[in-house]
């Protein structure tokens, strides 16, 4: 019999399971788009891992909307902290039938990171569906957080006023949008989380 406890064991397995770097996740990425439909992938910014999440201020702890909140959080430091890259499909829809062709064969990691791409719409409007939810009779939120957040929302629309538009424009022209769009994300991370410095 091995001596080796069942708690060293899980120590040593958690160990071989480290999350990859950045650097690693984009290489596999690469390796991946060229090994399946020879998607070239420009990598602009790796991107970095989550690190600590910030807790939400203490008068948004224990209300009704506090899971919500809490999740938009993580999103909008997910979103900060995310990958941006751009590929050779031709357009929007090229883009969706590789997609549909190839994506399901990449392993979780390689998948995870192609979806967190700060390109992709469904990462950029993560605002849009929290001023949905504020607009909402039921929220709770007081009105200073909420106006706030509206006010980020109409700075967001002066920058992308549909999805329609956000997905006519050209990969160059979504690239400069990200820079602004993490700067509303990381407003969004302040509003609600308590200032910990």
């Amino acid at each position: 019999m091995n001596n080796e406890s069942f708690d060293d064991h899980v120590a040593v397995v958690d160990s071989e399971k480290k999350e990859k770097s950045a650097a690693e996740r984009a290489a596999s990425l690469i390796a991946f788009g060229a090994e399946h439909g020879n998607l070239v992938i420009k990598i602009i910014d790796e991107g970095s891992n989550l690190g600590k999440i910030p807790v939400l201020k203490s008068s948004l702890l224990h209300t009704p909307d506090s899971e919500l909140l809490d999740e938009a959080v993580h999103r909008s430091l997910t979103f900060v902290n995310a990958p941006t890259f751009t590929d050779n499909s031709v357009d929007h829809y090229a883009r969706r039938d590789w997609e549909d062709e190839f994506l399901k064969f990449a392993d979780k990691e390689v998948f995870d990171y192609y979806e967190s791409n700060c390109l992709g719409k469904n990462n950029i409007n993560l605002l849009l569906s929290l001023c949905s939810y504020l607009d909402d009779n039921d929220c709770t939120i007081d009105l200073n957080t909420k106006s706030k957040i509206k006010a980020l929302e109409a700075e967001f629309k002066t920058m992308i006023p549909s999805t329609p538009y956000y997905l006519n424009l050209d990969d160059q022209a979504k690239v400069a949008l990200i820079p602004s769009l993490k700067q509303i994300y990381r407003s969004i991370i302040s509003i609600l989380t308590e200032n910990r410095e």
